[in-house]
């Protein structure tokens, strides 16, 4: 009886007509996935464009050489460095005009005017500051809303790549991950974080204006507690998407294993072969979700380069004018830039911890996916 069925399954097998079998490869995934539909600005496009990177061609970031990155990075910087040193000398020759007419604000000091003079001190300085500070908040914004612009884009794509690699539950941890993110970012940008620095920036004009008043240690305050708190939310949000990213990594790892047994032990005959040409898809599969998620964190970090160095190149003209104030003795001045420094590390901090976490997350899930 068992070989009249062995005969039968012979003969039915040979009979029947051949199947063709569809293999899907990482080109077609590529263009499935939707890479050649991500937007960046025109800087950042021209950025990948001279290190011949593009989000069609992943394995194009192993052309990357160091010393072409160090020659953009010092590039970047010397074309953000012409205003911030404008506005140090300016400040610095305020200063100096200060110091020169400090006799006058002594006479003056003798017919009891001497809030009026230090009154028009402090204007003058906050008339020299007012645009660049607005400008540096209004980056800050935009910022956040062009980085949170371009992973709502990217995070699809990256998370299709991670499906067709066996990491389902890795590609919807990391898609809610971002899209919760970058909602984030944009609501505190909008509704918080400017009102916040435009009100810091008149309290430190008051503290300077007016003697009697002290916000110096409001605005500290402020600082230092919106530090902790994004310190609070980097070692939450880290811890959670670290402990997601095991689970799911674990979870995906199952299901691959499992369609793998399947697959060599229910496919009749050509069940190992299969498991085999499975196996090689998810290499190619992972290369490919490496190459996109380098070359997607590279462009985030041309994105947001250009507005750190502006910003922390502003801090630095704002620190080093409060410092030669406080040596030459002029402390109105002295205070007001001092505060304002203040704001501009919190805006810079703000900043950075935005990035920070956008990198971490899409680093942490392609170290997660490869362990699938």
């Amino acid at each position: 009886m068992k070989n009249i069925l062995l005969l039968a399954v012979i003969l039915v097998l040979w009979v029947m007509p051949g199947m063709q079998v569809s293999a899907v490869t990482k080109e077609e995934i590529l263009a499935q996935s939707g890479a050649d539909s991500i937007e960046v600005d025109e800087q950042t496009r021209s950025f990948l464009e001279s290190q011949s990177i593009s989000f069609t061609d992943p394995q194009s970031v192993l052309t990357l050489s160091p010393k072409e990155l160090l020659c953009s990075m010092w590039n970047t910087f010397r074309s953000q460095c012409t205003a911030p040193l404008r506005l140090f000398f300016t400040l610095a020759l305020v200063v100096v005009c200060a110091v020169l007419t400090s006799g006058l604000g002594d006479t003056i000091s003798e017919r009891g005017l001497s809030d009026a003079y230090g009154f028009l001190v402090v204007m003058a300085t906050v008339s020299v500051l007012l645009t660049p500070m607005e400008q540096c908040f209004s980056l800050v914004s935009e910022t956040m809303e062009s980085g949170s612009r371009f992973m709502l884009c990217f995070a699809p794509v990256l998370s299709s790549i991670l499906a067709a690699g066996g990491c389902v539950v890795s590609a919807s941890v990391y898609q809610v991950a971002v899209f919760s993110l970058a909602e984030l970012a944009v609501q505190l940008s909008r509704l918080y974080l400017l009102p916040l620095l435009r009100i810091l920036l008149a309290l430190a004009v008051m503290d300077a204006v007016h003697p009697d008043l002290s916000f110096g240690s409001i605005i500290r305050g402020i600082r230092q507690a919106a530090q902790w708190g994004l310190g609070l939310m980097m070692a939450v949000f880290v811890g959670l998407q670290t402990v997601q990213g095991v689970v799911s990594a674990s979870a995906d790892t199952v299901a691959t294993k499992a369609t793998k047994f399947m697959l060599s032990s229910c496919v009749p005959v050509v069940g190992g072969a299969v498991s085999d040409a499975y196996t090689t898809l998810r290499g190619s599969v992972g290369v490919l979700r490496s190459g996109i998620g380098s070359v997607g964190m590279i462009a985030l970090g041309a994105m947001v380069l250009p507005p750190l160095i502006l910003l922390g190149l502003y801090r630095l003209a704002v620190l080093a004018a409060g410092t030669l104030a406080e040596l030459s003795g002029v402390r109105s001045l002295s205070k007001l830039l001092h505060s304002l420094e203040q704001v501009l590390s919190l805006a810079l901090g703000m900043l950075c911890t935005f990035v920070f976490l956008l990198l971490l997350t899409t680093a942490i899930v392609l170290i997660a996916g490869g362990t699938a």
